[in-house]
């Protein structure tokens, strides 16, 4: 695996957030050759890192390389579903090694799998990571990382009772077998979605290609972040393997039952395996709860992870900005750069777009506005009070509480962006949500949105 970016002392999240943590983030890494990732030992003191592989010697050579971190810790013990006598498949490159025999498709059909010719045996001892844990582990684990050459989930298997407090999985998985009868990803995947796991991302996909098939020139290919293409170079070769990513449920999806102190760990977390986007979120449902005196640790990590999820792809940040005016207002009823919405009616008594059940609809504004700016819905037609709880806006993602107007509080409701609020991009993006179904379970009311304005503090 290819370890993730450090973390370091100057880095806002360790600074400001890590100090708030009641309790270190505990990391297991299983299939920890080489080292541990910078991302977990940039935690410090508020980090703890168990790693576990069966190469004695290899885990000698990290104890050496530790020897100054209290917080980490070597095991040189192989895991698997069950306990009890096992076969590790040596091969011509170590880093292959597993307790799977290699498939003699990969290293007889692709040439940069020649390492992966097994060359020898030795016996080894397992045990569950739940055994092991029960008598010499500490009170929970936040993140598993595993790395075994296709035993991942024999491991999962034998760590259910570590996988209850488990707040994301990284690990290895293969779409095609390198070794023989390994799990493949569709079971890796169905094991942990049945634990209240879900899938976030895939990195590092890799491709192997064939002997005596000469290399084509590479070709442009796409991957998609919302409506946003990202090129890349795509060359030959079958998919293999990568690295693929995790989390519970309710870190994806924070509920407000979670304290503001777990929902900052699921946010360090998020951090460090560089999905800043859901770090965010996290920060932002952890500060409404926080105590007074966390606040401002947290309004200046938000002010710096806004910093870099802002420039969404080609509103990149760029000097000169403009700004708002004191007003500025987008009629729905006219052509907008957004997506999510129904078309404008055609009658003009329901002139506007709608934002259907289940919406996530998006307008851009081509502007940049400050903290306090006031962000106002306008509607076509009367909403009932108890309806406007149903909405929710955001800008550039940051949530905006609504409050149903005092003049027209069936038409109107207004909201201001906080006070922590910064953004480099030069563009303003608000995102109306409405819900799938009303309180009663009956299907939640269509409504139509005329014009949304943005006002300068003030205003």
């Amino acid at each position: 695996m290819i370890g993730s970016p450090g973390l370091s002392e100057t880095d806002p999240m360790v600074a400001f957030v890590v100090p708030l943590l009641d309790n270190p983030i505990v990391v297991v890494d299983v299939g920890c050759r080489w080292g541990f990732a910078d991302a977990w030992l940039g935690l410090g003191d508020r980090g703890s890192i168990i790693g576990f592989d069966p190469d004695v010697e290899e885990c000698r050579r990290l104890e050496e390389r530790y020897a100054d971190r209290a917080g980490v810790h070597v095991i040189p013990q192989g895991l698997g579903s069950r306990p009890g006598p096992a076969t590790l498949h040596i091969t011509k490159d170590p880093a292959g090694s597993s307790l799977y025999r290699p498939h003699p498709d990969t290293y007889g059909l692709h040439p940069d799998l020649d390492g992966a010719q097994p060359e020898r045996t030795i016996a080894v001892e397992l045990v569950t990571l739940d055994a092991w844990w029960a008598v010499n582990g500490p009170a929970s684990a936040d993140v598993i990382k595993l790395d075994t050459q296709g035993s991942e989930l024999d491991i999962l298997r034998g760590a259910s009772d570590v996988l209850e407090s488990v707040r994301a999985v990284e690990v290895e998985v293969e779409f095609n077998p390198l070794y023989e009868e390994q799990p493949l990803f569709g079971d890796v995947d169905a094991f942990l979605r049945r634990h209240g796991f879900m899938l976030w991302k895939l990195r590092n996909l890799v491709h192997y290609s064939q002997w005596g098939v000469a290399e084509r020139a590479p070709r442009l290919g796409q991957n998609w972040f919302d409506s946003r293409p990202a090129p890349f170079d795509e060359c030959g070769g079958q998919l293999y393997w990568c690295d693929a990513f995790f989390v519970a449920q309710d870190l994806a999806r924070p509920s407000d039952s979670r304290s503001w102190q777990e929902l900052l760990r699921d946010a360090v977390i998020a951090h460090a395996l560089q999905f800043d986007d859901l770090a965010t979120r996290l920060v932002l449902q952890a500060r409404a709860n926080a105590p007074t005196d966390a606040c401002g640790a947290l309004d200046a990590a938000l002010v710096w992870l806004r910093d870099q999820t802002a420039g969404l792809a080609e509103h990149a940040a760029a000097p000169g900005a403009p700004s708002a005016p004191p007003t500025v207002t987008l009629d729905l009823r006219d052509p907008i750069v957004g997506q999510g919405w129904d078309p404008p009616a055609a009658e003009p008594a329901a002139a506007g777009r709608a934002a259907r059940p289940g919406a996530a609809a998006w307008v851009d504004f081509p502007v940049r506005v400050p903290a306090g700016t006031a962000v106002t819905i306008h509607l076509t037609a009367p909403m009932a009070l108890a309806r406007w709880g149903d909405v929710s806006v955001e800008v550039n993602g940051l949530p905006v509480t609504l409050e149903p107007s005092a003049d027209d509080p069936g038409d109107r409701a207004r909201g201001r962006v906080p006070s922590f609020y910064a953004s480099v991009a030069t563009f303003t993006r608000v995102m109306v949500r409405s819900p799938i179904s009303a309180p009663d379970g009956e299907p939640a009311p269509e409504f139509r949105i005329a014009a949304i304005d943005l006002a300068a503090p003030g205003n």
